[in-house]
């Protein structure tokens, strides 16, 4: 879970001071954040999820704050803080997490739609057309967007190769942008792909410059190498 506030602003304060400072700044002065840090101290401090379950959706629906979306649908996946199981309200919150640029949510949203997903606890799982690949891979594309390293490698990793159990066709070509994302997110999998296709020319021209470059991230993601030139 996200920490409810840097460690400096709450050092020294009372949970209570906490709350109280949290509730001001999202009901008074409008803060969706704070609203989320608040649903953070009730589920991890107080142990009381229905109340961090209220706060979610009140941040994802007024503010439309995407972790606060986020975290309210693993609350309906995983039935948390006196909610149901609810494959509905799952994906209704889910989508709008991805929507509003969580790229977690999207992430999740790709996981479940996978068709090798089949732990599905939901009992109107069957209206549903749960195991859909072309799904996943449209989620994991959006949650790169919205910055998720897993999602950009997951995305170039199937584009690279394809995926002949799920009837996907390779496009290497699709798939160098996705593994220079992946790379530049901290995805250690993703610089070895993108070096991978300048080394042999998969999908790209094959360039020895570029594809150093690449190993060198891999072999050490603390250097800051940029791949986009």
């Amino acid at each position: 879970m996200v920490e409810p506030a840097p460690r400096s602003a709450t050092d020294g304060l009372s949970f209570d001071e906490l709350k109280m400072g949290n509730q001001i700044q999202c009901f008074e002065t409008k803060q969706p954040d704070a609203c989320f840090a608040l649903g953070n101290l009730f589920a991890q401090v107080d142990k009381r999820e229905d109340k961090a379950a209220k706060l979610y959706q009140y941040a994802c629906d007024t503010y439309k704050h995407a972790p606060s979306c986020y975290y309210l649908s693993n609350y309906f996946y995983y039935a948390r803080g006196n909610l149901y199981k609810d494959t509905k309200k799952f994906l209704e919150y889910g989508n709008l997490g991805c929507d509003y640029g969580n790229g977690d949510s999207c992430k999740a949203l790709a996981g479940f739609f996978h068709p090798e997903h089949t732990n599905i606890p939901f009992a109107e799982e069957s209206d549903f057309k749960m195991q859909d690949f072309n799904k996943t891979m449209k989620y994991f594309e959006k949650g790169c967007q919205n910055n998720s390293g897993k999602c950009c490698y997951e995305a170039g990793k199937v584009y690279l190769y394809g995926c002949e159990k799920f009837k996907f066709d390779k496009h290497p070509e699709k798939a160098l942008a996705f593994n220079i994302k992946a790379c530049e997110r901290g995805e250690r999998g993703g610089c070895f792909l993108a070096y991978h296709q300048y080394k042999d020319g998969e999908g790209v021209k094959a360039n020895d410059r570029l594809a150093k470059l690449c190993l060198s991230k891999f072999e050490n993601m603390d250097i800051d190498v940029d791949l986009s030139r």
